[in-house]
């Protein structure tokens, strides 16, 4: 399942639809995306099979998607942590996708 949370714009939209067609339909897998600024766009995937994947391993795999982006677009990802759910609690920045409070304003 992947969710805007907050506003959604075009550009939310586009890697909203790629990632859900990137995911297969995967009820394990949950991807959430947020605005965190006017060019700057934060991605959180969690995946149970991360944990058994390499971290280098899974941002080669999410690049090669994210590359199917405009530039435009693929310029504004700034954050994307990509984690099996037993690891959320380790990975500081997570908080932030956990809050569900982008900043004010985007």
């Amino acid at each position: 399942m992947v969710k805007v949370l907050g506003q959604s714009d075009e550009c939310l939209e586009q890697i909203r639809s790629l990632f859900e067609h990137s995911l297969h339909g995967d009820k394990r897998v949950e991807c959430e995306i947020f605005r965190n600024g006017p060019n700057d766009v934060w991605i959180r995937v969690l995946d149970p099979n991360y944990a058994d994947i390499s971290l280098f391993a899974r941002y080669i795999t999410f690049w090669i998607h994210i590359k199917q982006l405009s530039e435009q677009y693929g310029m504004q990802i700034s954050r994307l942590i990509l984690l099996p759910p037993s690891q959320v609690s380790d990975w500081p920045t997570s908080e932030e996708f956990d809050a569900k409070k982008p900043k004010e304003g985007f």
